[in-house]
């Protein structure tokens, strides 16, 4: 849906956009999701990713070295129709 990270913030800012859904897939196929609340670290968190620890996902690290960075692709994002 967007070109890039400064359309997806502004698309952010303009339509008032109260939480972003980071969804990914594990190893076997599962959905996984993380939420965010917009208004803080927005850009930072396009630009340079947000940590999290995939430690409880089937095939990563253990807890001890399961962090890793999710850094969104603006070029994947939309609007999720239910928010409608």
């Amino acid at each position: 849906m967007f070109r890039d990270v400064d359309e997806a913030l502004r698309y952010i800012r303009d339509k008032k956009v109260v939480m972003v859904d980071l969804k990914t897939a594990d190893l076997i196929g599962r959905w996984r999701h993380m939420v965010y609340k917009t208004g803080h670290d927005d850009e930072k968190i396009f630009t340079k990713g947000t940590g999290t620890s995939l430690s409880s996902y089937p095939g990563f690290k253990t807890i001890e070295a399961g962090d890793m960075t999710i850094k969104p692709d603006p070029t994947t994002g939309f609007m999720d129709p239910f928010a409608e």
